[in-house]
């Protein structure tokens, strides 16, 4: 596949000293704004928007038009990605995926995705070392806000992962914990939080839902629940862990 030949394992080689590489990095912040939903219709068209130009330009636009997408920018090899999942179109949820790559100014398609994904969540995981371990993971969203997926970019196919515990059903956020002690193999720690937009008060735990996290060493397999997040806001990170059967100071140096 043409993207699989870029994703490989950074070389690690680095020439550029540390000012030049802060500069470069100040000029490579972008906000990537995709399309959106203006009276119930969909749009493909992608713009970047640079912070030290302030100013916006056309990119490529996607192959299919959507909204409520779950999206996510990567970086692998010094080359900058962004890639889509799902979304909504003509009163269906989708399964479509697609790839950008910035050098190109062009768009790929991905194999569909085992679940429809709208207001899903994504995010890029390197769980281990070499460029075989490179992924994406996609999590809930409507209809299957419980559903986790993970898209190997070595195998150009989707696996289905255990699912979370609590709902995630409105744009969850999604990130990875990583850390050399606790991961020394480089296989960092997927951790979910949110569930769906709510009106209700934050005395009802629905309204924001809760964290919880997976670590695919475990042979378990099966994701922990950390917090609900109504404890979060209230109590602070010293708030009691809902979950009984882990290691308590394994999971609370995920938050300190």
């Amino acid at each position: 596949d043409e993207h699989d030949s870029d994703l490989k394992q950074d070389d690690g080689d680095n020439d550029n000293d540390d000012d030049d590489e802060d500069k470069h990095m100040f000029a490579d912040l972008h906000m990537h704004l995709h399309e959106g939903e203006q009276k119930h219709n969909a749009y493909s068209a992608v713009a970047e928007h640079d912070l030290s130009a302030l100013n916006w330009k056309p990119l490529a636009p996607m192959k299919r038009a959507r909204t409520n997408l779950a999206v996510s920018s990567f970086a692998d090899n010094g080359k900058e990605y962004i890639f889509v999942c799902g979304g909504y179109n003509d009163g269906e949820s989708l399964k479509w995926c697609e790839l950008y790559d910035f050098q190109n100014d062009s768009w790929q398609d991905i194999p569909k995705s085992l679940y429809r994904h709208q207001s899903a969540g994504c995010c890029y995981w390197q769980n281990g070392n070499g460029h075989q371990q490179h992924s994406m993971i996609a999590i809930g969203g409507y209809p299957e806000a419980k559903v986790v997926e993970e898209y190997s970019f070595y195998k150009n196919k989707w696996y289905k992962l255990p699912s979370t515990q609590h709902n995630h059903q409105f744009l969850p956020t999604l990130w990875v914990h990583s850390d050399a002690k606790m991961n020394p193999n480089g296989c960092g720690i997927l951790v979910c939080a949110g569930n769906r937009c709510n009106l209700k008060p934050l005395n009802d735990r629905t309204a924001t839902g809760y964290v919880e996290f997976f670590d695919k060493r475990e042979s378990i397999q099966k994701w922990h629940t950390l917090y609900s997040l109504r404890d979060l806001i209230y109590f602070g990170l010293h708030c009691k862990i809902d979950s009984k059967d882990d290691d308590g100071r394994r999971v609370r140096r995920i938050f300190r």
